[in-house]
């Protein structure tokens, strides 16, 4: 278990991160970056087809940091938000 200094901290550090999404969600070029996000998360999935063991790994690991932007920005809300904006 973590000491409640750290835990503290973890939600202090999570409370301002959904607030610092929830400012830059107010702008389409914010949207642009999150698209390209997505992009890339789905051009690392494609390379995953006839990948070595060693580069799925890493691949994955790729993938993974993309999906946790990816929901940390609430990306499919937002990306309908600016729908009319993001290619």
């Amino acid at each position: 278990m973590l000491p409640r200094s750290i835990t503290n901290s973890l939600s202090t550090d999570q409370m301002h991160l959904e607030d610092d999404i929830r400012a830059l969600s107010q702008y389409e070029h914010f949207a642009r970056f999150i698209n390209v996000i997505k992009q890339r998360r789905e051009d690392a999935i494609a390379r995953l087809r006839g990948s070595s063991p060693e580069q799925v790994m890493q691949i994955s690991g790729e993938i993974s940091a993309y999906d946790d932007i990816l929901q940390d920005a609430n990306y499919e809300v937002l990306l309908k938000k600016w729908s009319a904006h993001v290619e």
